[in-house]
């Protein structure tokens, strides 16, 4: 017996769409596109402790092909499990019970973001249970690279893409698939599809590359080099999606190796293990490439490790196009006829097949060639290794990880009796199952797209501390109305405190004001002042916006840039400074400003910018333009912000000579300004008295 659950219309409620005799009387909760803090306050109302949260396999952010099970307390996540069986539909065990040749059509459809590794995984250890690795042509192999490292950069942007869209970014998302166009014209013109190619084959691939295909692909790389450097551009300056990555899903090179992880999560733990480095195939000891590599361990770096693996193709990807050139018309497919199939195809308007000339010469002028493709297509082919028991083939490497072939045989066997596919960066859910625990629901996201794991500072303060900071709160929210306007300052309290805004630092403000971690975290990653990740002991920002950069302020951005050798809201070695690129400092008539812990720095030149950061991180004291004589350390700045005055106010010159331009020229005119409330504007003292 089932009933539907009545509702309240409008307010976050308790009810499921269908309650049975084993539901009945367990609330659920419908999330419709409200705060979730709502869910939360209803929850407690209801005295409900404990929510779990199906996400996905429909939600945007897993694509379909995973459903986390969240079980959540308040907005913390205290345990998640992952569901993997959306990955495919029973592709191996299809594959199990079709030849060899018929193989491909079905492999290429288990990763349609990287179908054509899935083909080069079967292919290659086909040929080795065929002892033919050595006849593959050379073309062939060159092909072969060429398609998997265009494959490689766009599977890479539907990763870059999407993730930045899912935090928030859609133009990232645009940029993302406009590159990925590219690529994907280019697999129409040599396979006739999109995706799903079958275009790798045992013994070769299908057909060589049309003519004028080279030249075509060396312009679309342009276009591809343009698209990922708008995109590198936008996502590396991007402070709030830097706020969103930065330090978060932290997973050393001990978790990665315990996890059985490969790819990008790997590498961003320092670790430069390439399955093509380690163990080639299809030629690629004789590549030049670099495997590219970070110290984060985090999600921002597996970020930035993609955007470098993407360069390193399109290097390769040129080394083939020269290759295709010198070899011109070779073969691109085995010569044995037995196992060369399919053979003489090409495009049209419904993809790729066999070529109107071969179909009219086996249906009209040759009875052996009809038989033969006819044999071929239905029965396939033997495979000749004897030895019995599982042999595992190679290894490919996957944009996202490993892939391995292991096939079960006997000797003769047209068909596999059992085909098993190692997942692309190894288990992935037992890493989400740990990774997502402790943080609020929102931050799953990211997870999932970055593949994550925990966040530093995450333990709270000890006592002493905590009384400390809640008597400071205390004060701050006694200056405003309504608590929850004292948000901003007291993120500036336990900025001082952590050196950034921690999550220790989000929990105590959520707790003193009686709000949602997820409201907090919303203030902290929109504005740029507010950092995410430790800081250093100044904060040197540079005004590149329009006045400024027309009169040096790019300049100086480059040099400081070259000389510190750190990028947009980055921090040096020696943790003295954080460089950053500002919007605007509202000081255009001081055109170039640097501002350092956001005191002024007018007038700037590349030169004085350098010796500038020389002095700081000399440790000596440095004197504002305008503001106080000295400035003082980031920490002590975010106290002063927070609304605790260091004595400091009236030191050094509140306003410069060309703020005072204009009440020097109403002086010398004798101008004075209008009377409260008068619409007239402003006149001489003599008017006045005549009127």
């Amino acid at each position: 017996m089932s009933t539907q659950a009545p509702h309240r219309p409008g307010v976050p409620h308790a009810t499921g769409h269908i309650v049975d005799d084993q539901t009945a009387g367990i609330p659920t909760f419908e999330a419709s596109g409200g705060d979730w803090s709502d869910i939360a306050e209803e929850a407690a109302r209801l005295g409900e402790e404990r929510i779990v949260v199906n996400m996905g396999p429909q939600h945007p952010s897993t694509h379909g092909v995973l459903r986390l099970m969240l079980e959540i307390e308040g907005e913390t996540v205290t345990e998640a499990r992952a569901g993997i069986g959306y990955l495919h539909t029973g592709i191996e065990k299809n594959m199990e019970f079709r030849t060899w040749t018929q193989g491909v059509t079905f492999c290429t459809r288990m990763d349609y973001l990287a179908p054509l590794f899935q083909e080069a995984a079967f292919c290659l250890a086909t040929e080795k249970l065929l002892g033919i690795t050595d006849d593959v042509p050379e073309k062939a192999s060159v092909i072969r690279v060429m398609m998997m490292e265009l494959n490689r950069i766009a599977s890479h942007l539907v990763c870059l893409g999407t993730g930045g869209n899912e935090l928030g970014a859609t133009t990232i998302m645009t940029l993302g698939f406009q590159a990925r166009e590219e690529i994907l014209q280019i697999f129409e013109l040599i396979t006739g599809l999109r995706m799903n190619h079958a275009y790798i084959r045992p013994g070769g691939v299908v057909q060589d590359v049309p003519p004028g295909s080279i030249d075509t692909i060396r312009e679309a790389l342009v276009g591809v080099r343009h698209y990922l450097g708008q995109l590198q551009k936008l996502m590396l300056a991007n402070p709030i999606l830097k706020a969103r990555l930065v330090g978060v899903g932290y997973l050393n090179l001990a978790g990665c190796t315990a996890l059985a992880l490969t790819g990008p999560v790997l590498r961003s733990a320092g670790l430069p293990y390439d399955v093509r480095k380690a163990a080639p195939y299809s030629g690629y000891e004789t590549y030049e490439f670099d495997v590219p590599t970070g110290t984060g361990a985090d999600a921002w770096d597996r970020m930035i490790v993609r955007f470098e693996e993407c360069w390193q193709s399109i290097h390769i990807v040129e080394q083939t196009l020269e290759r295709l050139q010198k070899l011109g018309q070779a073969p691109v497919m085995v010569a044995d006829k037995k196992i060369a199939w399919p053979a003489q195809l090409a495009i049209g308007t419904d993809g790729m097949g066999n070529s109107l000339d071969h179909i009219k010469e086996i249906m009209g002028t040759s009875m052996e060639a009809l038989i033969h493709h006819f044999k071929l297509v239905t029965e396939g082919f033997r495979v000749h290794a004897a030895v019995p028991g599982p042999l595992p083939g190679p290894v490919v490497q996957q944009p996202a990880g490993g892939l391995g072939d292991v096939r079960g045989r006997q000797p003769g066997r047209r068909r596999r009796l059992r085909r098993l596919a190692r997942p692309r960066a190894g288990r992935g859910g037992p890493l989400m199952s740990a990774d997502t625990t402790g943080p609020v629901p929102g931050h799953v996201t990211g997870q999932v797209t970055g593949r994550v794991h925990g966040q530093a500072h995450r333990a709270g303060y000890d006592e002493e501390t905590r009384a400390r900071l809640a008597a400071e709160s205390a004060q701050i929210m006694a200056r405003y109305p309504q608590q929850r306007s004292a948000l901003l300052p007291m993120l500036h309290l336990v900025q001082a405190e952590d050196g950034y805004v921690s999550p220790r630092g989000i929990a105590f403000c959520a707790q003193q004001l009686g709000i949602s971690t997820a409201e907090v975290s919303a203030v902290a990653t929109f504005y740029t002042q507010y950092k995410r990740h430790p800081n250093g002991d100044y904060t040197v920002g540079v005004c590149t916006n329009t006045l400024c950069a027309v009169m040096g302020g790019d300049a100086i951005w480059e040099e400081l840039e070259e000389h510190l050798g750190v990028g947009h809201d980055e921090t040096t070695d020696d943790g003295a400074i954080t460089l950053e690129r500002i919007e605007c400092n509202a000081a255009c008539d001081y055109a170039p400003v640097v501002m350092v812990n956001w005191e002024f720095f007018d007038n700037q030149t590349p030169a004085s910018a350098v010796e500038l950061v020389d002095t700081l991180q000399a440790g000596r004291p440095v004197h504002p333009t305008r503001g106080a004589d000295t400035v003082v350390p980031f920490r002590d700045m975010s106290r002063v912000l927070a609304g605790f005055p260091d004595g400091r106010a009236d030191e050094g010159v509140g306003a410069g000579p060309a703020t005072l331009v204009g009440l020097e020229v109403a002086h010398e005119h004798g101008w004075a300004a209008a009377p409260f409330g008068d619409e007239k504007g402003a006149r001489r003292p003599s008017e006045a008295k005549e009127s």
